[in-house]
């Protein structure tokens, strides 16, 4: 789901818009026989969503844990605040499954969202602490 805030162009994802994303997120599944996926890319090619969307896949199809990492702990927390939180709140299936971090015994942070079976969390690659929390 592209939020009204993240995106110009809100609504459910089509891979339509970014065909060359659409073999990279199905080597993601875990069905795929792929066992790591590894991208080169320009910036502004949609990459990011594709990762945001796989976020949201395993959150409702595959729980498990999710180690999200950023160049650097602030942009961890933007992305978190600016497309995570987005793509939770305007998704009915996400917004069931994940607690607002409002709730006072959710466990639930800008950088560690719990959900059944699983937990994302956000860091920076200049986070020592954050990188051994998985």
């Amino acid at each position: 789901m592209l939020s009204t805030r993240a995106a110009a162009e809100a609504g459910r994802y089509r891979t339509s818009r970014t065909p060359y994303m659409r073999e990279i997120m199905d080597d993601l599944s875990p069905a795929s026989p792929v066992e790591r996926v590894v991208l080169m890319k320009a910036a502004q090619t949609g990459a990011t969503e594709a990762g945001n969307n796989f976020i949201g896949y395993v959150i409702h199809q595959a729980p498990g844990p999710i180690l999200a990492v950023q160049p650097t702990v602030e942009l961890a927390k933007r992305n978190s605040q600016q497309r995570i939180d987005p793509l939770i709140e305007e998704s009915a299936e996400l917004r069931r499954l994940v607690v607002p971090a409002r709730s006072r015994d959710s466990g639930n942070t800008v950088l560690a969202k719990r959900f059944p079976g699983g937990q994302l969390v956000l860091t920076g690659a200049n986070s020592a602490t954050g990188l051994r929390s998985m």
